[in-house]
């Protein structure tokens, strides 16, 4: 009680002149210290009970609003999580069929380029197939044509051997000899031959190197050979001489 006098002095001052004005100056404190002080809990409890029951109400309600929109925000963020989620598998499948779409895209036109390369490269082959077989079949022709050449100087160089020979056999000279002398007077046409068999050397080795200086001693060799055994006739008097003999 005296915590409460000093609190509410004035409250105490008014009803202490009020109470004392009805029953006697100093019986306030007597009823302050008994009735009063053992009847104020109750009476104070009385006047608050419906304002702690509204502020108890109210704070369990607040309480209640409170949880219920904790669940309600953890409802939301559960849904938004979920449609994150969600979304996110979506944005990835779409990222998949795009780069499937990508890869098929890219494989199609891998294999467009190498089809159209193919085409191109056999396209080459057959040009170059065909370019081969004209210049295999212009060589061939070349080859005839050197060789009909090369028959015609053989025949050329050896009649003008078998001219020579009419008269350089009379000079009584071996048939070695008249072969010499026949490869000179008769050189230009020996070497016509020659050239032309070289000529048909080189159509048939193509790129295959060969010694040129032996082929052309080779090709001396069997003129030399020929007019070695037309002088044999003239000599013997037999074949194409045998009328030029008797005369």
């Amino acid at each position: 009680m005296p915590q409460l006098i000093t609190r509410c002095s004035d409250q105490v001052g008014a009803l202490t002149e009020v109470y004392d004005g009805v029953y006697g100056r100093g019986q306030t404190d007597a009823f302050l210290n008994g009735d009063y002080a053992r009847d104020l809990p109750r009476a104070v409890l009385r006047r608050v009970e419906k304002t702690l029951k509204t502020k108890a109400t109210l704070i369990a309600r607040a309480d209640d609003e409170r949880a219920a929109q904790e669940a309600r925000d953890r409802e939301a963020q559960a849904a938004k999580q979920a449609r994150d989620r969600v979304a996110e598998q979506a944005r990835a499948q779409e990222r998949e069929r795009k780069d499937e779409a990508d890869r098929q895209q890219e494989l199609a036109l891998s294999q467009q380029r190498a089809s159209e390369a193919k085409a191109k490269a056999d396209e080459a082959s057959a040009h170059a197939r065909a370019a081969a077989e004209s210049a295999e079949a212009e060589r061939l022709k070349q080859i005839e044509t050197a060789k009909g050449a090369a028959k015609l100087l053989v025949t050329s160089a050896l009649h003008c051997g078998h001219e020579q020979l009419k008269s350089l056999v009379k000079s009584g000279e071996s048939s070695e000899v008249l072969a010499s002398a026949v490869m000179t007077i008769c050189g230009a046409d020996v070497d016509h031959f020659v050239e032309a068999g070289i000529g048909e050397y080189r159509l048939e080795q193509q790129s295959l190197a060969f010694d040129e200086g032996v082929a052309r001693a080779k090709l001396r060799e069997e003129m030399r050979e020929h007019i070695v055994a037309l002088a044999v006739q003239a000599k013997a008097g037999v074949g194409d001489f045998a009328a030029s003999s008797s005369n």
